[in-house]
């Protein structure tokens, strides 16, 4: 299968913020560790329990939003040819 460099721009153009997202999401989570650790186990506990559910409810709502794309027809199969089947 060829892959011509316009479909990986495209695809560069959706995965590129979201993985800034992603990169930014676990620095702060790392910060958040960081400003807590001083304050006793407990708290640290409630911090990386607050971090794993916003970490699930990001899965979530990134899983729902492509979906909606590839259900209405978007562009989710940026690297698939016209007429293949991935």
């Amino acid at each position: 299968m060829k892959v011509s460099v316009e479909k990986i721009d495209k695809a560069l153009l959706i995965a590129i913020p979201v993985m800034l997202q992603q990169l930014i999401q676990s620095l702060v989570s790392l910060i958040d560790n960081f400003m807590v650790s001083g304050l006793g186990d407990v708290s640290m506990s409630g911090v990386n329990v607050a971090g794993q559910v916003l970490f699930v409810f990001m899965i979530f709502v990134n899983t729902i939003c492509m979906s909606d794309r590839s259900c209405q027809g978007g562009d989710i199969p940026l690297l698939v040819e016209e007429g293949t089947v991935a």
